[in-house]
């Protein structure tokens, strides 16, 4: 790559702390078949030298590290990548496919692992199902899975978008803003999960006269056929929400997978256990039973909270049934 000639990809590195980036994220994105790239690092890792690498020097947290390398960026796309993320080396490719057919933000399937090194999962199928409603109630997307146009992102959109680590709240501001994306089942990236934190946000699901109810309520959540009739509700209405998404022309779905096959795939990727954590606290009228929502914002979470009463009904109907009736002495 000349010096005047602009990359493909402009690849940004963002890395914690004051060390240099880690050798064998650097290494994965540097030996991409997609080798027409430049890759926006901190601070680069030693014994590594390779001309497609910048280095900026910049300071601040990961959002203000990838504002100034997008204003440094010359490629047409985009990518992201996170101390300790690894690429195979058709990731780059698999991203290409879905941003040269069209698609202005495009994001793969990955494996997740979490601190330590180990590995926790790969992502589901549905994971790579996407619509913006999707894009609210949960977490899509480590940044080590996306690529987009170059100008989808504008000057100062990270710091702009409060983001956190994982990308939830700029993804969530491009898709208010009307951009969607496009996805492949493809699994080509490894990341790096971690665990958000609720932000002041919870859906309320039940006042009971005091703790040994509260305890009582929570442990019969716990019964195998209680876990079963949640399954079959969450199993049942989630079919429907996505279903009803495609019917409006509005689900896009990963390539390779018809819509026909919704209904077995929200069954095959639905966890056995679709309780979310839930906690207690206190309540003028004894104790509260509520759902923490893990969001970006407070305003989030009420989003959050309005899509779920609505997607969800039957099985919030259910479990605040089951809650309510719960009582101590069946478990003494």
């Amino acid at each position: 790559m000349s010096a005047a000639a602009a990359p493909t990809f402009s690849v940004i590195l963002t890395a914690s702390g004051c060390a240099a980036a880690d050798y064998a994220t650097v290494t994965s994105i540097l030996a991409q078949e997609e080798h027409d790239l430049e890759l926006l690092i901190r601070t680069a890792p030693p014994d590594c030298d390779d001309p497609r690498m910048r280095v900026l020097g910049s300071d601040g947290d990961r959002a203000a590290q990838r504002d100034a390398a997008l204003g440094a960026a010359r490629g047409h796309w985009v990518a992201y990548a996170e101390d300790g993320d690894r690429w195979s080396p058709g990731h780059l490719t698999a991203l290409r496919a879905l941003l040269g057919d069209g698609a202005r933000l495009a994001a793969t399937a990955a494996m997740r692992v979490m601190a330590g090194g180990a590995v926790s999962a790969r992502t589901s199928t549905l994971e790579t199902v996407w619509h913006p409603e999707l894009q609210v109630a949960g977490r899509l997307f480590e940044p080590g899975r996306v690529a987009h146009e170059r100008d989808v992102v504008a000057a100062g959109g990270w710091q702009g978008a409060a983001d956190g680590p994982d990308g939830w709240a700029m993804w969530l501001a491009l898709a208010d803003r009307g951009e969607r994306f496009a996805t492949t089942m493809r699994a080509t990236a490894t990341v790096c999960g971690d665990d958000a934190e609720p932000a002041g946000a919870a859906i309320p699901l039940s006042v009971v006269p005091d703790l040994a109810h509260a305890t009582a309520a929570l442990e019969f959540l716990r019964l195998p056929a209680v876990q079963a009739r949640l399954r079959a509700l969450h199993e049942a209405e989630t079919t429907a929400w996505l279903q009803a998404l495609h019917a409006a022309g509005e689900l896009v779905l990963p390539t390779a997978l018809d819509a026909s096959e919704l209904a077995a795939l929200v069954a095959r990727d639905t966890p056995h256990d679709t309780l979310p954590p839930l906690a207690l606290r206190s309540h003028p009228e004894g104790v509260e039973i509520v759902r923490p929502l893990q969001c970006v914002s407070p305003a989030h979470g009420v989003r959050i909270e309005t899509l779920t009463r609505a997607r969800f009904p039957r099985k919030l109907a259910w479990l605040r049934r089951a809650l309510s009736t719960a009582r101590p002495l069946a478990y003494a």
